[in-house]
């Protein structure tokens, strides 16, 4: 306790000292280093900025802001210290920019200053960011984190005005020492104005955009001296250096080419300078002026504070309400203007304009805009996507209006608020009372208080519940206790909705709450699967209950499958989680849930995502092998689908997955869904997610080919009829009801019962995670009435937001680097529509429309200083207008007649335009000049046709940028589609009669003859019948036929009477028993010039068995007739194909030429089989490609089983030959795989005759290795090496071989006993012309004959010596016979020699090589007996000496 004591005693008596540091450092861990600041001294310092802002489009123009300051650092403690600013100047700035001067020259930065870093800064209370970041990028300069020494090429991470980066240290002598800090990868402290997130990125990728390049690099000068270390001291007497020079360029590349070497689209520049003037000195004054500073940030910039506090700042000098007046006055003049870029970009200014406005003043406008009906309607557009809190309650309050708002506007305005920005808890409770003044919006209104209290839990959430405690009322309350059970079908759908707009808010009024709808089985399976997704957006759920409906076999298998993707969230944090899978799938039997879990695990292994969530679950689910047990047909069965992809060098990447969800009930999917995600600036951005249910669509689809139908089609209908062979098939009243709802658009709107098979598509979609659309039913709802709504909704122009987005990153000048993208368009849908009633239940809609879209983008670049800026903006502008009218004319429910009108003699106009500025000192944007070049061109090849001429026109503006031409902005593009004849309009008259269609098509008033008649006739067997049409000169006849044996067209085409040309396309078809026959044709002539393709193709299919057979033959040919040339040509394509279930086979052989006696061949064999050999499955197969006409060929062969693989190619081209042999042993096993492989090539044509060789064996007692390289007979080589011992049995060998061309080395030996009873061992060496060796083999087994050689060598050359001996016996051991022979140089002799046993007698005989023979003879009974024998080598038998 007295230490406590004295220890607070101490820290009192510190803080109250005059001249002590406000900011006291309890510790401070200042090495000696050799960058420090003296204790009591200042230093004064001159810093200078500079930013340059430069584009190809702008020429040798440029854009450019600039500032000096006088900057002092004073040093209380090592690591306390304070920095001022004093004199600071924005260069071409006037009086309003003073406020930004004075902000940062206001107030002192005190910091904490560590080895080199700053830590901490403690910033007055009163400061505002935009000055704090300004300091910021001053005290990032004097960080230098390592102690610095000659050798010195370290990469570190530190913290700066720009957010964490890997930072690279490296040191010259140039002569005195020069330290170079590079930045690499940075996690940049990047703003964008709210875009919701899934995941953080796993890697340390840098934060700019695909499209930007970033570099940054700082110069440190110091003096040369010795620190006390022994390492260099920069700074030199006086502890810190002369001066520091930073860079940082920021190129913008062409979005497609982000690493290309060609000029960037803008490149801006940033320098700073700061260099030592005056120090150190001793400190002026105290240290601290008596402030209590209780804040203390890091070092990293704040931008959204500080642009937030500009835009502010700037809008308080201007007078808002002057210019609200202004923009409304001149977006009222241009409504009856022709479309141009002015009211897209006026209408963009003023919703600015609007959403910086208070609710007292926007309550003002609103009420001084009534007595002008035009403005309040702009008015209107604008509050609709006005993204502020004021805008919010406005419009919410007008549209409990009666009348103020339309329910289109009221779609509008809905859908746009789950992309908004901004939110308030008060607003939640606003949309809430909206579904009961408005049941027509209800919907959109509870899903948009959805997206808001998922935004207000996002940006504060620790008031989550608090704020969304209105909107989980609500739920509660329209949810209940049974979640529907008992009530309507209405009522049921109405709580589907409310549990997706409760799933859009993430957010639960308790935690088990959906689990009273997903566990209840008396609900439809729609309402409980939507409970189910209500958890994916709250992350893991943390409950048991969706696991009980996943393993329980007997619930539905979409059920089951959403219940196991409200539980994947839960995979990284459940212990044990894919290992509860895998026993699922062991035992699951319902293919749909095995098929589509087994696709989701295996593509989250294979295909991960670059987030750490998505790299850390596909570490977790490889840790199992899921086996697939059953056939994954993606047509029938459940599956997810997955494609992802990240590029490091452009930090951009994404994935996108696809849910498909059968039922076993139905051919079409129950579910299909399709999420795209991006993978950008270190995060995973929930970019588009669509789908639907389509329950009951199958009985719509057949309804279209049943009797009478539309379509109808009996072989269409029975293939749909056998997809579902698990329900009955819809009877014919059940498809006219079908066909009658649909057809009618739902004139009285049934209540509908609830039907298993009603047809009921849903579909949904969702941005960045927000549910914009849902549709319950899409067959209730009419497109007709959709476009009648969109025509009157665009009478008037409308102009809204495309896009208004921002991205900001800070700089080294503590500046933010501001990238700004705002597109906006107006469209306007002028018409003149008259709808009359005529005789026959007829119907008649005449009238025109006059469409007009123009659509702006303004993409901004640009350093803000907030007083000063450097920038580049492009702004780009669409305009598209066209006239169309005509008539309609419906009698008895058939369409007559139809006019085009073309009123006009432009007919549609389209064009395109882009320009750049660049922002000068006054801060207006100046559009540089430039020369620009003009292309036109025009196209009249449909003029005779229809009356038209298509003409285009480009020009853009040329610069010469390091000697190239490159073409940049200002560019435009024009489209025009006129009229080259007189008439106004195309008509198209049709009358049906029975069987007969006729239709006639005319423009009248036209000086061409364009009138066309078309005649349809259809057989009374409905099986064919024939078209006839006439134009002015030309015809068209011809027939068609469809029955069950043929279906086939025939048309001619006349001119001036005459046939000028055929077409003729047919299928025959004839079946037998399982084989089925197909004879197709086709033929097509236009005058002389004639081709035709004739065919067959034969199939039969096992139905046991299921192998396949099929052949086929097609043959065509081409005849054509030129003045004195005629040119024709042949081709013929013939083949089979067989397939069962171990073997498969194709031969296909393809003839051409110019005629059959003279034609070329290709031919492609494909064989593989699979046999059985015990347990081992043997794969097989043969590839043969041979070309005649080259000539050239490729054959391949292969064999694959467990414990080996053998490939062998052999390729041909002309007369050179390539062929090659792999060999792999133990492919499948843990032991190391041999490997033997072999390439020659041969051409006698080149005289070449190489080869390359290889062979690699290892075990556990030995190795063996051997290369082979020839080419021709001018170099050959060998390599071979082995070494083996094995001690039961013994087996001992090593050798050496080495080749190269006559030259030969090579040595070994041999111990092998690994045979029974046999016995060899070898021993040699070989070196040029010289060699020596042993060989002695034994057979010794009692059982078989005995055998012994042995044979010693040695020579050099032809002159040699040796000794060699054989012996050999009858399989009883009883007669031996051998032969012994000796060398010496030239002179050799040889030794004969036999042996013979028996029980009493023994007899041995030696014959000496041309010189005779010695016999012995011993005989032991019945009297002993010795007789030995010597002959000579004459051929007189008579012996020599005998006893």
């Amino acid at each position: 306790m007295k230490l406590l004591a004295a220890f607070l005693l101490l820290l009192v008596t510190r803080v109250s000292a005059d001249d002590s540091a406000v900011v006291y450092s309890p510790t401070c861990f200042q090495e000696e280093s050799t960058a420090a600041y003296e204790v009591g001294m200042q230093y004064k310092y001159q810093y200078e900025g500079e930013v340059i802002t430069k584009a190809p489009a702008a020429g040798e123009d440029e854009s450019r802001l600039a500032f000096t300051a006088q900057v002092i650092i004073s040093a209380s403690t090592p690591c306390d210290l304070r920095l001022q600013v004093n004199d600071l100047v924005v260069e071409d700035t006037g009086d309003d920019a003073k406020w930004f001067s004075e902000a940062v020259q206001e107030h002192d930065l005190y910091f904490r200053y560590q080895h080199g870093a700053v830590t901490d800064l403690y910033p007055h209370e009163e400061e505002e960011a935009v000055a704090t970041n300004f300091k910021r990028g001053i005290l990032s300069s004097l960080q230098m984190t390592v102690s610095p020494t000659s050798d010195m090429d370290i990469i570190v991470s530190e913290v700066d005005v720009s957010g964490e980066c890997d930072v690279k240290y490296s040191m010259e002598m140039d002569p005195n020492p020069l330290i170079t800090k590079t930045k690499m990868g940075c996690h940049a402290n990047t703003y964008i104005p709210y875009l919701p997130h899934s995941y953080y990125t796993n890697t340390k990728a840098n934060s700019h955009l695909p499209f930007m390049k970033n570099s940054h690099v700082c110069h440190i000068h110091g003096k040369e001296g010795t620190g006390p270390r022994g390492d260099i001291d920069v700074a030199g007497e006086g502890g810190m250096w002369e001066k520091v020079i930073c860079s940082e360029e920021v190129q913008v590349h062409h979005h497609l080419t982000p690493n290309s070497n060609r000029s960037s689209l803008a490149t801006v520049s940033m320098s700073s300078t700061l260099m030592l003037e005056e120090g150190p000195k001793p400190m002026d004054g105290n240290f601290s002026n008596g402030d209590v500073l209780r804040k203390t940030v890091s070092l990293v910039a704040d931008l959204k504070a500080a642009v937030n506090f500009a835009e502010m700042k700037k809008l308080s000098n201007q007078n808002v309400k002057e210019q609200l007046d202004s923009v409304l006055e001149s977006l009222s003049t241009s409504e009856d203007s022709e479309p141009d870029d002015l009211r897209p970009r006026l209408f963009s200014t003023l919703v600015h304009l609007l959403s910086h406005l208070n609710v007292e003043e926007l309550e003002d406008v609103w009420s001084s805009s009534s007595s002008e009906n035009t403005h309040r309607k702009i008015l209107v557009d604008g509050l609709l996507v006005c993204d502020a809190n004021p805008c919010h309650s406005l419009v919410a309050q007008l549209a409990q209006d009666q009348g103020m708002l339309s329910q289109g506007q009221l779609n509008m305005w809905l859908a746009g608020i789950h992309m908004h920005t901004s939110a308030h808890p008060e607003f939640v409770t606003k949309l809430l009372n909206l579904t009961e003044a408005k049941e027509k919006v209800a919907s959109a209104a509870i899903m948009a208080a959805s997206s808001t209290v998922h935004r207000l839990c996002q940006q504060q959430p620790s008031e989550c519940l608090a704020h969304a405690q209105s909107f989980l009322e609500y739920v509660d309350q329209q949810v209940g206790v049974s979640c529907g059970h008992g009530k309507t079908r209405q009522q049921q759908e109405h709580i589907k909705l409310v549990m997706r707009a409760l799933g859009n808010a993430g957010v639960f009024p308790s935690k088990d709450f959906p689990e009273r709808c997903y566990l209840n089985r008396t609900l439809s399976p729609e309402l409980r699967i939507a409970a189910l997704q209500s958890y994916r957006r709250s992350g893991c759920s943390g409950v048991e209950a969706p696991w009980k409906l996943l393993e329980d076999g007997r619930e539905k298998s979409e059920v089951r499958i959403a219940a196991y993707l409200a539980l994947v969230p839960c995979a990284t944090y459940t212990s044990g989680f894919f290992t509860r899978i895998h026993k699922l799938l062991q035992q699951e039997k319902v293919q749909q849930v095995y098929s589509f879990i087994w696709t989701h695990v295996k593509n989250l292994v294979d295909k991960p995502g670059p987030s750490k969530h998505d790299q850390e679950l596909s570490k977790l689910a490889r840790q199992h092998t899921l086996p697939n047990k059953f056939n994954n047909d993606a047509f029938r069965t459940s599956g997810n689908f997955r494609y992802t992809h990240f590029s490091e060098s452009m930090n951009l990447g994404g994935s996108v997955d696809a849910n498909v969800v059968f039922s076993h009930e139905s051919y079409v999917p129950h579910q299909i869904s399709a999420n795209l995600t991006l993978d950008l600036l270190d995060n995973s951005f929930n970019f588009l997610d669509i789908g639907g249910e389509f329950s009951g669509i199958e009985n719509l689809i057949e309804s279209y080919f049943g009797k009478d139908a539309y379509f109808s089609n009996k072989d269409v209908l029975k293939i749909l009829h056998n997809l579902r062979p698990k329900r009955n098939i819809v009877h014919e009243d059940k498809i006219q009801e079908f066909q009658k709802k649909f057809d009618t658009k739902k004139k009285n709107q049934l209540e509908w019962e609830k039907n298993e098979e009603e047809a009921k598509p849903s579909f949904y979609v969702r941005m960045f995670g927000n549910e914009i659309l849902y549709v319950e039913n899409m067959l209730q709802h009419s497109p007709a009435q959709l476009l009648y709504q969109l025509i009157q909704e665009l009478s008037s122009p409308k102009t809204f937001k495309i896009l208004d987005q921002e991205y900001m990153t800070p700089t080294l000048l503590g500046f933010p680097l501001r990238l700004k993208v705002n597109a906006t368009a107006s469209v306007s849908l002028q018409h003149e529509l008259t709808f009359r009633s005529t005789k026959n239940l007829g119907l008649q809609l005449e009238g025109s429309l006059t469409p007009s879209v123009v659509a702006a983008m303004d993409e901004m670049l640009l350093v803000d200083a907030f007083v000063s800026s450097s920038g580049l903006r492009r702004s780009s502008t669409q305009v598209a207008k066209t006239t169309i009218g005509g008539k309609f004319l419906v009698q008895e429910n058939e369409v007559v007649e139809i006019q085009l009108s073309v009123p006009n003699s432009e007919v549609m106009k389209m064009s395109s335009s882009a320009r750049v500025a660049l922002l000068n000192s006054d801060g207006k944007w100046v559009e540089p000049k430039s020369k620009t070049v003009p292309v036109e061109s025009c196209i009249d090849t449909v003029s005779e046709m229809v009356g038209l001429e298509v003409c285009t026109s480009l020009s853009h503006g040329q610069y010469e940028v390091d000697g190239e031409l490159v073409t940049a902005e200002p560019s435009e593009m024009n489209f025009l589609i006129k009229k080259t004849d007189s008439f106004n309009y195309y008509k198209l008259y049709i009358t049906q009669q029975e069987s007969i269609i006729e239709a006639l098509f005319d423009t009248p008033g036209s000086s061409i003859d364009r009138k066309i008649h078309f005649l349809f006739n259809v057989n009374p067997d409905r099986e064919g019948g024939y078209i006839v049409v006439r134009g002015a000169g030309y015809g068209i006849k011809g027939q068609y036929k469809d029955s069950d044996g043929y279906s086939g067209l025939q048309l001619e085409y006349l001119q001036e009477s005459k046939v000028s040309g055929e077409l003729e396309i047919s299928m025959k078809k004839q079946v037998e028993s399982l084989r089925q026959e197909y004879i197709p044709k086709f033929l097509v002539s236009v005058g002389p010039d004639k081709f035709t393709l004739e065919g067959k193709w034969k199939h039969m299919i096992d139905e046991d068995t299921k192998n396949l057979e099929a052949s086929w033959e097609i043959e065509g040919a081409w005849h054509k007739t030129e003045p004195n040339m005629v040119t024709q040509a042949f081709g013929r394509v013939s083949g089979t194909f067989m397939t069962g279930q171990d073997n498969f086979k194709l031969d296909l052989n393809t003839e051409y030429g110019s005629e059959s006696s003279d034609s070329h061949s290709i031919t492609l064999t494909l064989n593989n089989n699979h046999t059985l050999h015990g347990d081992m499955s043997i794969f097989a197969g043969y590839a043969s490609l041979q070309i005649s006409q080259i000539p050239a060929g490729i054959t391949m062969e292969y064999e694959s089983r467990p414990d080996l693989f053998e490939l062998n190619t052999n390729t041909s081209l002309q007369d050179t030959q390539v062929s090659s042999q792999v060999v792999v042993k133990n492919v499948m096993s843990t032991a190391v795989q041999d490997t033997q492989l072999t390439l020659s090539l041969a051409s006698k044509q080149l005289d070449i005759d190489y080869k390359a060789s290889g062979i690699y064996k290892v075990s556990d007692n030995g190795f063996q290795a051997e290369a082979e390289l020839n080419f021709d007979s001018s170099f050959k080589s060998k390599f071979l090496i082995m070494y083996l011992f094995e001690d039961e049995p013994l087996h001992v060998l090593a050798g050496l071989h080495l080749t190269l061309n006559d030259f030969i080395f090579q040595i070994g030996h041999s111990i092998d006993m690994s045979q029974p009873d046999h016995l060899l061992i070898t021993a040699s060496v070989k070196a040029g012309e010289g060699a020596a060796g042993l060989h002695f083999e034994s057979d010794y087994g009692k059982e078989r004959p005995f055998n012994t050689s042995f044979e010693v060598f040695g020579g050099l050359g032809t002159r040699s010596v040796g000794l060699s001996s054989n012996i050999a016996s009858d399989l009883h051991w009883q007669n031996f016979t051998g032969k012994s022979s000796i060398k010496w140089l030239d002179w050799s002799s040889s030794l004969d020699h036999e042996l013979m046993l028996s029980k009493n007698n023994m007899a041995a005989k030696f014959a000496l090589e041309n010189m005779g023979s010695l016999e012995l003879l011993y005989e032991s009974s019945p009297n002993q007996a010795v007789e030995v024998v010597v002959r000579d080598a004459t051929p007189d038998i008579t012996p020599v000496f005998m006893v």
